[in-house]
């Protein structure tokens, strides 16, 4: 198959094709192949402008001459194992992906304008990202029920990029986890009653930590530009729902829980009215 954008404002069609294979040779076992592309437009907004303006941040960005739209070409494949009996099914999931980014677009502080922030939104370097996703679920009857998965991954540029000035070069996308990954558990002891116990898993990653200004007695801030390796965090969640008969075909369900059990989030944020207010991260 295959996509075919098109407006008043591309000179040219944009196709995007996509293919899939899919191979059974039992009832437990499937292989997948998949190719596909796609792009991304120019843009001005993105989550990390977003990050910058809510601390009250002036910035003007605007997008470079030669800015063009960004490419991407992936390859996947996976097996998918499925086993059954009497009361036990199992799934599990194997898949490798590779993909090619061209011209990453890329936003750029200009240091050459006083009195305000101009990023440049520029055609950056081609870059990759590929790994492995591991997913599984093992349900018991009715009475327990299991899902997780994790995924391995690396994101490089081609070249060493300089997220912000006078930290050196780096390959490594910044706020993108190498490990990242995800469980859900449901016991259900009896027909209107069920627990579950949930987590998602952050690995650590690298964050660009610009210079702030403060009381170094009563502020944390950094003193110069760098870059932070962070740490890796899990966060767990729990719910109880009971099902209560209202009419013959209606139910209400009642839940409780308790999000973020062990309050596992950013410690390190800056503080002070000097503070860089788009350090954050998880």
């Amino acid at each position: 198959g295959g996509r075919l954008d098109k407006h008043s404002l591309v000179k040219s069609a944009i196709f995007s094709p996509r293919a899939n294979i899919r191979y059974n040779p039992n009832g437990k076992v499937n292989f997948r192949l998949s190719y596909s592309e796609g792009f991304r437009a120019p843009q001005y907004f993105d989550e990390d402008l977003h990050v910058d303006i809510a601390g009250g941040e002036h910035i003007v960005r605007v997008l470079s001459k030669d800015l063009q739209e960004e490419r991407s070409r992936s390859v996947s494949g996976s097996i998918d194992f499925y086993h059954t009996t009497d009361n036990l099914q199992l799934n599990a999931l194997a898949e490798g992906f590779f993909s090619h980014l061209k011209n990453k677009i890329t936003a750029i502080d200009d240091p050459e304008v006083e009195g305000q922030k101009l990023v440049v939104n520029a055609k950056g370097e081609n870059a990759k990202v590929y790994g492995i996703n591991l997913e599984g679920r093992m349900a018991y009857g009715r009475l327990l029920d299991l899902q997780l998965g994790v995924t391995f991954q690396k994101s490089l540029f081609d070249q060493a990029q300089e997220p912000i000035e006078g930290v050196g070069g780096y390959r490594e996308f910044m706020r993108t986890p190498d490990t990242y990954g995800y469980f859900v558990t449901t016991w259900k002891p009896a027909t209107r009653f069920s627990a579950t116990l949930s987590g998602n898993y952050t690995g650590r990653m690298y964050v660009p930590h610009v210079k702030g200004e403060g009381d170094p007695a009563k502020d944390r801030f950094a003193s110069e530009n760098k870059i932070e390796r962070v740490n890796s965090f899990l966060e767990l969640h729990t719910k109880l729902s009971y099902d209560i008969p209202v009419l013959e075909y209606s139910t209400l369900q009642l839940n409780a829980g308790v999000q973020n059990i062990f309050n596992a989030y950013q410690k390190d944020f800056d503080t002070g009215a000097g503070r860089a207010s788009d350090y954050i991260y998880g």
